[in-house]
């Protein structure tokens, strides 16, 4: 299904785009036939919404889609030793870059010998 002047790259949204939690209607062996289904039925159920509602909608959508994130955002933020140990050891990373990059720098230059 196409919607009446909107190009079809710009249909749909990340929102209410099918996700794999979703239980299928039925089992299409066509990915772009179960979309265009979905499309069908979310412009069905919103066409005669109001704005208030379809914000609303909107709104729920989102926090659904973004609760898992902010769940685990609080979960590391409440775990100090996580976060000085990831710290850590990001630390000793670049430690162990940047020297072994000023090393070939001075190296290059003849400062020293590698």
């Amino acid at each position: 299904m196409r919607l009446r002047g909107i190009p079809r790259r710009e249909q749909g949204s990340a929102i209410f785009s099918p996700s794999y939690t979703d239980p299928p209607a039925h089992h299409s062996s066509d990915p772009q036939e179960t979309y265009d289904e979905q499309l069908t039925c979310l412009a069905a159920e919103f066409r005669n919404m109001s704005i208030v509602d379809l914000k609303q909608k909107v709104a729920e959508a989102v926090e659904n889609r973004i609760a898992p994130i902010r769940s685990e955002y609080h979960r590391i933020c409440a775990d100090e030793g996580y976060i000085l140990s990831v710290s850590q050891r990001g630390a000793e990373r670049a430690r162990s870059i940047a020297s072994r990059t000023l090393s070939e720098v001075k190296f290059r230059i003849g400062l020293e010998a590698v």
